[in-house]
């Protein structure tokens, strides 16, 4: 039995082997379960790859919605997200930050996170799921996560200064300030005084140019921007770049500064003259459709200030004001903060800043009646730095509709009667106090000195809206100090202390009344101060300064919408 058992068993078998009927079937049934396998992968990976594509362009529009709005740059993005089918997303990260368009740096270090009111761009991250419709049996799981990320920029940008406007020209007082801090003579008129404060400078034609006339070799702007240059090529290049339809008398004077010999030896770090902002690493030649001007005075003053190696200029000045026998000038500029200019180009945050400038004069005023012929009166100035901050760049479907804010503030007034030593003067690092001085001495019987002492100052910001008229006219907006409502001078002589000595040796002393002589002085003083005045005001206004005053312009904006950059 177990002999016919075994036998059927290996027949049978050589039968199974040998049959071929019904082989296309099985092969078939595995063939369909290895392709529906497949399938179900494909129509799995494909799902996740559509999905994918559709996060990506979600997150691409939320990082531009994000960026258009950097104060509510979450709530866009999640609302944008959602409008876009993704309601459910997982760890959605919002970051404002500065995006730098630099082809020198990496593009993963063109985004920095962060910047406070400098922020221009938004970068989106957020993660999603596609769900795995047929191949879970496989995978084990039943979806695929993905992450997305996009980062996108605004181009939002204005030009703006700080300085002044020269409102009142006075050719003899320009001419002995330029001439002192230029180290040459200055011979200028009122009328090429006012040809070059209509004229304008396109800021980076004027860097196209003055790389050629400086024969530098650059690839970027910002190679120039770091380099030195002659002050003379400076004035040269000012003049080759003034805008088309500008006074010919600004071209010649620009041109005949630049010819003067004393100044090719005169250099200056072009780093302290402009600031381009985003625009430094553009390529030289590649500049953007964008207009970004200066008035020529302006220029001119800046690349006098820059000039002298000492930051210090001392003059006679010859004004034939009334009342004023003589004036001798002591300036001395401070630098201004690192990397700063009274120039710029950029986004919400940047700064422009005037320089620190003291000044002293030795004035000499006519006197009469029981005062000797000339009564001294030394007055010192000191102007801190006036600061103006991009603080928000407004733009609408309409040119019209745009609008610019500068938060600006004047620079503190110290100013003092009395004597102030050079080395005061160059110390920008201590606060100036001055000593008492001797204002009048009545043939040597009778002295009388004194010291006054007056503080302008303004600690806050002001807003100053700009809308784009007013910025294609070039139209200035002023901030003014807020606590100080009579003249700097009426002030000092208000605080005027007087002290009246009679030397020891002089018998006849005793025979002057120092309250006459003080009260004559007092009325000289009150007298002379509109004079006074008029002398700081022009003084201090050629050096882009007014008391407790500061004007801003906005000489152009550029307002392009948000787009992607990574």
């Amino acid at each position: 039995m177990a002999r016919t058992l075994a036998s059927f068993l290996s027949s049978s078998w050589c039968r199974f082997r040998e049959d071929r009927r019904g082989g296309v079937a099985i092969i078939g049934a595995a063939a369909i379960v290895a392709l529906l396998g497949m399938a179900a992968i494909v129509a799995d990976v494909g799902n996740a790859y559509t999905t994918r594509r559709r996060a990506q362009a979600a997150a691409d529009i939320a990082a531009m919605v994000a960026a258009s709005n950097l104060a509510n740059a979450t709530g866009l993005a999640r609302s944008s997200l959602t409008d876009n089918g993704f309601d459910d997303v997982q760890e959605l990260i919002v970051q404002p930050g500065v995006y730098t368009p630099d082809p020198s740096l990496p593009s993963s270090g063109r985004f920095v996170p962060g910047g406070g009111a400098a922020a221009n761009a938004a970068r989106v991250r957020f993660r999603t799921s596609a769900p795995i419709l047929l191949g879970r049996v496989v995978s084990g799981s039943d979806s695929f996560p993905i992450s997305v990320e996009a980062t996108a920029a605004t181009s939002q940008m204005a030009a703006f200064s700080i300085g002044s406007r020269l409102a009142s020209l006075n050719g003899g007082l320009l001419n002995s300030l330029l001439g002192a801090l230029l180290g040459t003579n200055v011979a200028l008129t009122v009328m090429d005084y006012e040809a070059l404060a209509t004229a304008r400078i396109d800021a980076l034609r004027f860097l196209d140019a003055l790389r050629i006339q400086a024969r530098v070799s650059a690839g970027t702007y910002r190679d120039v921007l770091t380099g030195s240059v002659s002050v003379a090529d400076a004035l040269k290049a000012s003049a080759n770049a003034l805008n088309g339809g500008a006074d010919p008398r600004a071209r010649s004077v620009l041109q005949l500064l630049g010819n003067s010999g004393a100044l090719a030896s005169a250099t200056l770090a072009t780093s302290k003259l402009l600031d381009i902002g985003p625009y430094a690493g553009n390529a030289i030649g590649d500049a953007p459709p964008f207009e970004a001007s200066v008035s020529a005075l302006n220029m001119l003053m800046a690349l006098a200030q820059l000039a002298n190696g000492s930051r210090q200029a001392n003059a006679s000045l010859a004004l034939n004001l009334p009342g004023i026998a003589s004036v001798q000038l002591q300036l001395s500029i401070g630098e201004r903060p690192q990397g700063r200019s009274w120039f710029a180009v950029g986004p919400t945050g940047t700064t422009v800043h005037t320089a620190q400038t003291r000044l002293y004069l030795k004035i000499g005023l006519v006197g009469s009646g029981i005062l000797p012929p000339v009564v001294n009166v030394p007055v010192h100035v000191d102007v801190a730095a006036a600061d103006a901050r991009l603080a928000s760049i407004t733009c609408g479907t309409q040119a019209t509709d745009i609008r610019v804010g500068i938060a600006a503030r004047p620079g503190v007034v110290d100013a003092w009667i009395g004597d102030v030593t050079p080395a005061q003067m160059k110390n920008f690092t201590t606060p100036v106090s001055a000593n008492q001085a001797v204002l009048v001495d009545v043939a040597g019987m009778i002295r009388v000195k004194g010291r006054a002492h007056v503080v302008m100052s303004n600690l806050r910001e002001e807003i100053l809206l700009f809308q784009k008229a007013d910025i294609d006219q070039h139209r200035a907006k002023t901030v003014q100090t807020r606590d100080y409502t009579s003249s700097l001078v009426s002030g000092l002589v208000s605080d005027l202390q007087l002290d009246a000595e009679v030397p020891g040796s002089n018998l006849l002393g005793p025979l002057f009344n120092s309250n006459l002589v003080k009260g004559a002085l007092k009325t000289l003083l009150t007298g002379a101060t509109p004079t006074l005045d008029t002398l700081l005001g022009g003084v201090l206004n050629a050096f882009g300064l007014r008391l407790g005053e500061a004007d801003v312009w906005v000489e152009g904006v550029r307002c392009d919408g948000a787009v992607l950059v990574n």
